[in-house]
């Protein structure tokens, strides 16, 4: 009997936590459009820190928690996936965030990273588990999972060091990671296992007026990228119905884009 009154409060709590963390994606609204400043120092490396672990919303079409700020020179983009499925697909496509100063396409800026290309995820699926293709999976024996999560992060990720633009005449389309323009890009799986994306781009890019006020802003996952000799899998259901994955995500979203749009107004110097 204490046996399975132990097992039941071990269920309680793990329910209890899923709750938490349900609740807590509840409480911010699908996209932000309220202005924030960047916190003072801020390092772009894959590490939440300087956020205190605080998101501007937390969007259900990827789904995904992120952040958008601005100090007076730069203009901050913060990506948070906690499901597995969204992180294995950031990692194997890659993410293209793009602004414009008015509704429309005309005088829209793109950037693209990582630039992911099939040898590139053929190299990050050797990093990870035997047998899965998820870096969040841990199979046991030997390696323990967080062993798992730093060599994807030091063998895998650290390898894309490209970073497409488009819409900027003054900046290549393509560019080093480690470049003079201060573009800068930081993409991390953290201790929690989940992923950091973090990306800081100077206003003076995004052709803006010097009253302007208001952003609108695309974020885009982009379809996985398979490596040499996968092919995309046929997913049946047998009541027809959308195949879900973690976290009720559509598994045949990973093989298309999936985005989201919205507007930022910009925070004032306090």
């Amino acid at each position: 009997m204490k046996n399975v009154s132990t097992v039941l409060l071990s269920i309680l709590a793990i329910v209890l936590s899923l709750f938490i963390k349900e609740t807590s994606a509840q409480k911010l609204p699908d996209t932000q459009t309220a202005g924030l400043r960047a916190p003072a120092n801020i390092k772009i490396d894959g590490k939440l820190g300087e956020w205190e672990n605080k998101f501007g919303a937390y969007n259900k079409t990827i789904p995904l928690f992120y952040t958008i700020a601005n100090d007076d020179n730069n203009l901050y983009i913060v990506l948070h996936s906690k499901n597995s499925l969204i992180t294995s697909k950031i990692l194997t496509g890659g993410v293209r965030l793009t602004f414009n100063s008015l509704k429309r396409d005309k005088g829209m800026v793109a950037i693209t990273f990582p630039i992911v290309g099939r040898n590139d995820v053929a190299n990050l699926y050797k990093q990870m588990p035997a047998g899965s293709v998820d870096a969040n999976v841990n199979n046991g024996g030997q390696q323990t999972r967080d062993t798992q999560i730093a060599r994807v992060n030091s063998k895998g990720i650290e390898s894309y060091k490209l970073i497409r633009i488009d819409g900027v005449k003054a900046i290549d389309t393509l560019i080093s990671i480690y470049n003079e323009e201060e573009v800068r890009v930081g993409l991390k799986i953290d201790d929690t296992h989940a992923l950091n994306y973090e990306l800081a781009i100077p206003l003076k890019y995004l052709s803006l007026n010097e009253d302007q006020r208001k952003l609108f802003y695309n974020i885009k996952v982009l379809a996985k990228v398979l490596p040499p000799g996968f092919e995309v899998p046929i997913i049946k259901t047998q009541n027809g119905g959308p195949p879900l994955g973690a976290g009720g995500v559509d598994l045949r979203s990973l093989s298309a884009d999936t985005d989201f749009s919205s507007e930022y107004i910009f925070a004032k110097k306090p």
